[in-house]
């Protein structure tokens, strides 16, 4: 059974690794390195798995106290306290960043599907056949 110090000191070695982790997905995120981000992805899931049980055991030992409730206890130290709360924002912003990087990508590269390749337009004429039409895009269309 951890006490408190050392389940927040556990809490700090996680945080961190994730923000490594996080400044790595980031880069391979802009470089589009796909190998990369899966391989990181794994380690991310590993990291929130860790993380998840560090949370389970800080609910069970502290119910609904606050962090400044355990530094005005005396059972945390303030610095300890702060640099909980640094890395805890830190993880959130990158992990954000991330995020808005992955949705540019995948805009982009729907974007560009939608460009290359034609979209059918299925409808169903009045004999009840099948009237599948292409829509133009810059590789079928006629000038």
């Amino acid at each position: 059974m951890m006490d408190i110090k050392e389940l927040f000191l556990e809490f700090i070695k996680l945080f961190f690794q994730l923000t490594e982790l996080l400044d790595k997905e980031r880069e391979a995120l802009i470089k589009d390195q796909g190998e990369i981000i899966a391989s990181l992805l794994e380690t991310k899931k590993d990291i929130a798995i860790n993380i998840n049980k560090l949370e389970g055991e800080r609910q069970r030992l502290l119910k609904d106290k606050k962090i400044q409730d355990l530094v005005k206890e005396g059972l945390l130290s303030e610095d300890l306290a702060r640099e909980f709360e640094r890395l805890a924002i830190e993880v959130k912003e990158k992990n954000e960043t991330n995020l808005a990087l992955t949705k540019q990508s995948l805009s982009y590269i729907r974007m560009m599907n939608n460009i290359l390749s034609p979209n059918k337009s299925v409808t169903y004429n009045p004999t009840g056949e099948i009237n599948a039409k292409s829509s133009s895009n810059i590789f079928n269309a006629t000038v």
